[in-house]
């Protein structure tokens, strides 16, 4: 896939690992440097740690940007850093691939607040620092209508929208639709 930030073609070492494409966390940090969406990223050897800090510019430590060549097929460790946003753990799914660390470019838009946008038609990841992140809406789910009858109602009908994998507190959005408010014409 090509790849732009801002508008701009970019080369980045990037792998697709379980249909997901990861980058090299430096290249994300050193990409966004000065833009609104900068974060810094240092590494804590004594903690194994990877520090990362939001609104601060990027220091590069050498081989940011280096791309390899190729298409060959690289093994990828399961990273076992803790990773640490402006002081706090948070938990992101990272590998290690030939020493750097690559992290899942949807975890990265989310973390720091960057826009990405899929174009399958120009087989083009867009990168953008002037957006905010907004999260795929392709998640699977089931609709179906239901009813319920109660003392006050023979017949209560409603959509109800369940996903397939939903997760503990995930929050819970009722709609009901109907001119009426019983959702009598539901159809």
């Amino acid at each position: 896939s090509r790849v732009t930030v801002d508008g701009v073609i970019r080369e980045f070492d990037a792998y697709t690992i379980k249909d997901n494409n990861y980058f090299k966390l430096r290249d994300i940090a050193y990409i966004l440097s000065g833009t609104e969406k900068q974060f810094g990223v240092t590494w804590d050897s004594s903690k194994n740690a990877i520090n990362l800090e939001s609104d601060t510019s990027y220091k590069a430590v050498g081989g940011e940007m280096v791309s390899s060549v190729g298409t060959a097929t690289t093994s990828a460790t399961l990273s076992t850093s803790k990773i640490y946003l402006d002081e706090k753990e948070i938990k992101l799914t990272a590998y290690n691939i030939g020493d750097n660390n690559y992290f899942k470019l949807q975890d990265l838009g989310s973390t720091f607040n960057f826009g990405i946008e899929w174009d399958a038609k120009n087989n083009t990841v867009a990168i953008k620092s002037t957006t905010g992140y907004v999260a795929e809406s392709n998640v699977p789910s089931t609709f179906e209508a239901c009813s319920i009858a109660t003392d006050e109602i023979a017949e209560f009908r409603y959509w109800l929208y369940t996903p397939l994998n939903p997760t503990e507190n995930m929050p819970l959005i009722v709609y009901l639709h109907g001119g009426s408010g019983k959702g009598d014409d539901l159809n």
